[in-house]
């Protein structure tokens, strides 16, 4: 999930000045998307609590991505 999130704020351009020359929508949207898939799939595998802090992580990565891309 790291490394998915890791990915998708990089394709991002983020953080600005950085990663600049990654910056890619489809490929930002596709790290989001797995990560949601993922999160999907490991739902009933992790505690309430980690599943809470990827829920809003991936919250993070949709908000960052609307910002970036403006979406």
């Amino acid at each position: 999930m790291m490394s998915l999130s890791s990915m998708a704020y990089k394709k991002m351009g983020l953080p600005i000045g950085t990663n600049d020359k990654y910056k890619n929508k489809e490929q930002a949207k596709l790290a989001i998307d797995s990560f949601d898939g993922l999160l999907k799939v490991l739902n009933d595998e992790v505690s309430a609590q980690e599943r809470e802090n990827l829920k809003a992580s991936l919250t993070n990565l949709q908000m960052n991505f609307v910002k970036a891309f403006g979406v």
